[in-house]
């Protein structure tokens, strides 16, 4: 499939991270458009930010062009990170491979259940992060049992969901969109807490999400090379 893909989101990382993290692991070329947050302030007061370039009025935005039918593409516009990581674990999948839509139902759920959980804790945690005091008590306590309890769901999860499919990924795996939630979501929960990273490095409760975040810290460093445009 012929690809025409271009991120929209603000010079920052956040909540684009995983979706950039899944293009460049796919190998596929694509566009990315930075708007400063000053200029996305004059665009709502002048009320530029339409539904029609931006739905639910929101950034990330994923404008994609692909052919439903033969020798017709047709644009696309797609906002929300879980929906975006949805559409391009479809479209970018290598041919020969397993769509995730082919796995069974109860498979499928709990793809979606983790994916989900990870972009809503990341979502948690940047929302906090806008006052100057965030990490400062009591508000560091709260954040802590945001995060303790994240990595203690996701390790139950990912352990039931590793009975039916390999979640952790192999050095030459392609990234999925829950790979890629997980894994951003880690990612600046160790930067928040880097004694966690200790945690996550030893044979205990938290050693599938180690992995996880050793397979971030690879991808990470590949994905800032590859997007310093």
């Amino acid at each position: 499939m012929d690809h025409d893909l271009r991120l929209v989101y603000f010079p920052i990382r956040a909540r684009r991270e995983p979706v950039l993290l899944l293009l460049v692991d796919s190998g596929v070329p694509f566009d990315l458009e930075e708007i400063p947050l000053v200029t996305w302030a004059q665009w709502k007061k002048t009320r530029q930010i339409t539904n029609n370039k931006f739905p639910y009025s929101a950034l990330p935005v994923l404008h994609a062009r692909h052919k439903v039918v033969p020798n017709e593409p047709k644009a696309f516009v797609f906002a929300e990170t879980s929906a975006i990581l949805t559409y391009l674990d479809e479209t970018l999948n290598p041919a020969g491979t397993t769509l995730e839509r082919a796995l069974p139902l109860e498979v499928r759920v709990r793809i979606q259940m983790v994916k989900e959980a990870a972009l809503f804790a990341m979502g948690r945690i940047l929302g906090m992060s806008g006052s100057s005091e965030w990490l400062a008590p009591p508000q560091r306590t709260t954040i802590w049992g945001i995060v303790n309890r994240y990595l203690r769901d996701t390790e139950n999860a990912l352990s039931e969901l590793e009975k039916c499919i390999r979640v952790v990924p192999l050095e030459t795996d392609r990234l999925t969109g829950m790979t890629t939630a997980v894994a951003t979501t880690i990612s600046l929960v160790t930067q928040v807490f880097p004694s966690i990273r200790g945690m996550l490095g030893n044979d205990g409760e938290c050693i599938v999400n180690g992995i996880f975040a050793e397979q971030t810290s690879k991808d990470v460093r590949y994905l800032s090379t590859k997007t310093n445009r």
